[in-house]
């Protein structure tokens, strides 16, 4: 590349970077709101949803660990009250219903003609 070419490339490169700045300068920043993170609920004090938008109905501001923890609660008295964590143990027992199973393995489905296991699955909320 010829010393000419490449002082005409700078000089552009040097133009571009110049209007770049130039209009960079004028720039406003972006003024942002705070998020606010509320809980919607009804009339009854039950939470219905979670956001950050205002829309209408009834809300309470919460914090952000409240938002993301606690997807069950109610609102009395204008306090944000979570409801209890539940545990729960899902088991297989056998039964008259669900799938045909092989009496040897539970993991291998069988056809219904063949002789099989049927099982249903009970949950059991623990503390």
């Amino acid at each position: 590349m010829s010393e000419h070419n490449e002082q005409k490339i700078d000089a552009v490169s040097m133009e571009t970077t110049d209007n770049f700045w130039a209009v960079w300068n004028t720039l406003k920043p972006v003024e942002t709101k705070p998020v606010v993170y509320r809980a919607y609920y009804n009339d009854d004090g039950v939470v219905c949803g979670y956001s950050t938008d205002d829309t209408p109905g009834n809300w309470i501001e919460i914090d952000v660990e409240t938002y993301r923890q606690y997807p069950e609660a109610r609102v009395i008295n204008g306090v944000f009250i979570p409801a209890k964590k539940r545990h729960w143990v899902t088991k297989l027992r056998p039964g008259n219903l669900g799938i045909a199973c092989d009496p040897r393995d539970v993991c291998v489905i069988v056809d219904p003609n063949q002789p099989h296991i049927k099982w249903n699955t009970e949950h059991n909320e623990i503390d």
